[in-house]
């Protein structure tokens, strides 16, 4: 692996607050993905409009490939609990050549907190 390649695995991620998401979910230029487990979705619900994609399962960089087939454009916006798994996931992202990437701050705690609205 070449340094820059390791340098940009290890890059920080910009953040996008939940509401700053959801708007852009709901303009099209946003998508969302909870990468959360199963058992946390049915526990919260996950955003609204948001894709479920555990980060956990085997096809999970290959889910996320096949949905920027009908929107390469978009900017993916990874949200889990509170964020650091919504790193990993876009860690592992990067990897397969991924570079529009965001974490959604704060994840669904702060998503609900804000009052924003969920899918169960």
């Amino acid at each position: 692996m070449k340094i820059s390649e390791l340098f940009s695995l290890f890059a920080r991620f910009d953040r996008l607050s939940p509401g700053d998401a959801y708007e852009g979910s709901l303009r099209g230029d946003v998508t969302i993905i909870d990468v959360r487990t199963p058992n946390e979705w049915k526990a919260t619900g996950s955003p609204k409009s948001s894709r479920r994609i555990c980060q956990n399962d085997k096809d999970f960089e290959k889910a996320v490939l096949g949905l920027l087939k009908a929107a390469p454009d978009t900017t993916l916006a990874l949200s889990c609990l509170s964020g650091s798994r919504a790193k990993s996931a876009a860690r592992r992202l990067r990897k397969v050549g991924l570079t529009n990437l965001k974490i959604v701050e704060g994840g669904i705690s702060k998503w609900v907190k804000g009052g924003l609205p969920v899918d169960i």
